[in-house]
């Protein structure tokens, strides 16, 4: 028998989701101005993302307690810890308070993060994509944490760099809804490749660009740079496991390592080369990502739907 996807349960719980990262996402507009505040660098300031998500190496921990309790409480506490740890930054007196409270903020993210996913799994039915694309659409990747200070150093004022963030993340989280929807319609894998196959170029149309133009390739961007996320999700929690938290645990964990170390290089270059040509070096290396997609088996439940 089929499992029903259950809308309400699904829309509740990334409404929830949706309210966390708007504070957590606080970080990548407020870093222009905590850059000169504190006069940190460019490294330095990558530091501050990497702190926030330590603790996601906890997750296959987090996921093991998550099993034994039950969810709602993981789902219910997180948020606040975000919200009241993050409306802080703007108080902190010097550099170190600063690492401090993103690394609360860190926990609270990832005792929410681990749990969510399993409940949306359980509520999502048969479509999980669809499911998983719902609460994974407003997560931004790593280099979206230098998409404001990249745009300040280039010349533009700060409304206007938090006016294209904006734009992004709002293209990102439509593109994350809706290659999580197509996932389930022609498989994980060929929805891989093709968000493959769109980054790179697009990447280097909204570096080499200006204007309108540079703002349209942005939008096109966010429409497929944010697309993996759901579909990686979907894949983890295709896997029948009796421990779900642990598994998503483990995924999160391996994300978060992946993730700083990019965020730690992006910075640690850009103070060196500037962040132009450090991006155009990513949307170079972002073509090998091609046959690493390739690779990807396709499960079950592709071979059934197709």
């Amino acid at each position: 028998m089929k499992k029903i996807f259950s809308f309400f349960s699904v829309i509740t719980i990334s409404i929830t989701h949706f309210v966390h990262d708007i504070y957590t996402s606080f970080l990548a507009p407020l870093l222009p101005l905590l850059i000169e505040k504190f006069d940190i660098s460019l490294k330095m300031a990558s530091l501050l993302s990497i702190v926030r998500n330590i603790p996601s190496l906890l997750n296959p921990l987090f996921g093991l307690m998550a099993d034994k309790v039950s969810l709602r409480y993981f789902i219910i506490i997180a948020p606040s810890i975000s919200a009241i740890t993050m409306s802080l930054l703007g108080s902190a007196p010097n550099y170190s308070i600063l690492l401090l409270l993103l690394f609360i903020t860190g926990i609270g993210s990832a005792l929410f993060h681990v749990s969510a996913p399993v409940m949306i799994k359980q509520v999502s039915g048969e479509k999980r994509g669809l499911g998983m694309s719902f609460f994974r659409s407003i997560i931004k990747s790593s280099l979206t944490l230098y998409l404001p200070t990249y745009l300040t150093k280039s010349g533009s004022s700060l409304m206007s760099a938090g006016i294209a963030l904006s734009i992004f993340q709002f293209s990102g989280a439509t593109g994350t809804f809706l290659s999580g929807h197509f996932s389930d319609k022609i498989g994980r894998k060929n929805m891989l490749l093709l968000l493959s196959i769109m980054v790179p170029p697009l990447s280097f149309g909204f570096l080499l660009t200006s204007g309108i133009i540079k703002m349209l390739f942005l939008i096109a961007l966010g429409l497929f740079i944010f697309g993996s996320t759901p579909v990686f999700l979907a894949l983890v929690h295709d896997q029948k496991s009796s421990r779900p938290s642990f598994i998503n645990g483990l995924y999160m964990a391996a994300n978060f390592i992946v993730s700083s170390l990019s965020v730690l290089i992006i910075g640690t270059l850009g103070d060196t080369f500037g962040l132009k040509k450090t991006f155009l070096l990513a949307a170079s290396l972002s073509i090998l990502s091609i046959p690493f997609a390739m690779m990807v088996k396709n499960n079950k439940m592709e071979h059934a739907d197709s």
